[in-house]
């Protein structure tokens, strides 16, 4: 994956639509957890461990669904399986960590 982005990097050419609409809804779901997290602590007063737990959680299953749907044109219901959702959640566990580590 990296030889292929620095070949993007080096080259004039555009990067893959599928790229582009990874990036995102990367970006869709960092918007989603600061909003959250704002809504549910600073509104709502939710301590903010907690609060980074429900943003971080409401985004990650957001990120999930639209890869899938939109992303990776999986285009119906029947792409969102509940193993590849588990799956994700396990690898963004570990984001999780790391986020409330640096709180």
């Amino acid at each position: 994956m990296l030889t292929r982005i620095r070949l993007f990097a080096s080259s004039r050419q555009k990067p893959p639509k599928q790229f582009v609409q990874f990036v995102l809804v990367g970006g869709l779901g960092t918007v989603t957890n600061l909003v959250v997290f704002y809504l549910v602590v600073d509104k709502g007063g939710v301590a903010p461990l907690p609060g980074a737990v429900i943003s971080f959680g409401i985004s990650v299953s957001q990120n999930y669904v639209f890869n899938q749907m939109w992303t990776f044109q999986s285009g119906h219901a029947e792409g969102v399986s509940l193993k590849r959702y588990a799956k994700y959640v396990c690898f963004s566990l570990l984001a999780l960590a790391v986020n409330l580590a640096v709180l």
